[in-house]
């Protein structure tokens, strides 16, 4: 905790210290917003191609700063979910799961070996086992069923009611 005896600047940098991850998810999102619509690609949106993500942008951000200031308030200190000590070694090695599997599904929509429902059941079923954090065939079972059952129905909700067009299945007949 915080010493209410230090100054305030003190006390903002200590709290600013101890939000990193905050601040690096408000810096992306600033990155993404100010990138937002500069594509010259024809676009088929009703809206246009900056509203939507400019709103979740938007959303994210507003989100994270609630988070800070709800943290401000517990007693001028940012309550940190991570202990003192450091992070363990299993919080990290599912850290670098999770940022492998987003890579890793990056990497089937640019090269699209799979068609999009399916890698996007394979990415929600690796990053739930890795957010969960036990491999077992009941948390299995459920991550490829619920991946599965989620692609699916992206799938159709881009295809058919938004009408975007998704990455193809690059297959060779």
């Amino acid at each position: 905790m915080i010493d209410k005896y230090l100054s305030a600047p003190r006390r903002l940098l200590l709290i600013a210290g101890r939000s990193k991850a905050e601040l690096v998810i408000l810096l992306v999102c600033w990155g993404f917003f100010t990138q937002t619509g500069l594509s010259t690609a024809r676009v088929f949106d009703v809206v246009g191609p900056e509203l939507i993500p400019k709103v979740i942008i938007g959303l994210i951000a507003a989100l994270v700063f609630l988070q800070i200031f709800l943290d401000i308030l517990r007693n001028g200190t940012v309550v940190s979910t991570v202990e003192e000590e450091g992070v363990s070694v299993s919080t990290r090695v599912a850290a670098f799961l999770f940022i492998a599997v987003t890579i890793s599904y990056l990497l089937l929509l640019a090269l699209s070996p799979l068609p999009y429902f399916l890698s996007t059941a394979l990415f929600f079923a690796g990053a739930s086992l890795t957010i969960v954090g036990q491999i077992n065939v009941k948390e299995l079972a459920y991550a490829v069923g619920v991946g599965l059952l989620i692609g699916g129905l992206l799938q159709f909700l881009f295809t058919q009611i938004f009408v975007i067009d998704l990455p193809t299945w690059a297959h060779h007949s």
